[in-house]
């Protein structure tokens, strides 16, 4: 008796391999609900929909490179090469001091002076006089003008959440945002660490 055989029948295409697999998640429901009225207006499923947004967040990440996301974030590119170079200063003053530049007042003094002359050395020389259109509230703080805005600033790291704010959508489709500083402040609390510690009481 012929054996029978097991294999693919001759003629019959071979099986194609699965592209999609199944993927089960919670969120919240004004979110799904503004998916959902997305995919309606383009006449899809809210799973396309989802992918879709997915794949663009892809798409577009890949698109801007590390160093432009970063730059963006410190306010340009200038700004984050003085980061840097400021971080490289700390570190080799920190090495000579043997003591972090927060836990030793020697490494403070000179961590400050050293930054503030890399400030001076890659800033642009000249008059300092304030510029002609600088806005008239302004006027009489020539001196300080950096000063409300380093007490703002640290007043907001203090104040700022423990988790970093997201954009989230409404009931009725629209978005709250929040600022890029609001975004910034958690993360600036959390790696400061215990030395927010030392904001309190101004």
């Amino acid at each position: 008796m012929p054996r029978k055989s097991t294999g693919r029948p001759p003629g019959r295409p071979p099986r194609a391999e699965k592209t999609t697999v199944p993927f089960s998640i919670r969120m919240d429901t004004n979110l799904r609900a503004a998916l959902e009225r997305e995919a309606k207006k383009k006449g899809q499923s809210l799973r396309e929909e989802i992918e879709h947004r997915l794949r663009n967040s892809f798409e577009a990440g890949l698109q801007r490179s590390w160093d432009e996301r970063l730059s963006e974030m410190f306010g340009g590119r200038e700004n984050l090469g003085l980061m840097l170079a400021a971080c490289q200063l700390i570190r080799w003053i920190e090495i000579d001091t043997g003591r972090p530049w927060h836990a030793d007042a020697f490494s403070t003094a000179q961590v400050s002076a050293g930054v503030a002359e890399l400030i001076k050395v890659l800033g642009t020389k000249g008059d300092p006089s304030p510029p002609d259109n600088l806005p008239s509230y302004l006027r009489g703080q020539e001196d300080k003008l950096w000063e409300p805005k380093l007490w703002g600033l640290l007043e907001q790291i203090r104040m700022a959440p423990d988790q970093r704010p997201e954009d989230r959508p409404n009931e009725d489709g629209s978005f709250v945002r929040y600022s890029d500083t609001m975004k910034r402040s958690p993360i600036i609390k959390q790696f400061l660490g215990s030395l927010v510690d030392r904001l309190k009481g101004g």
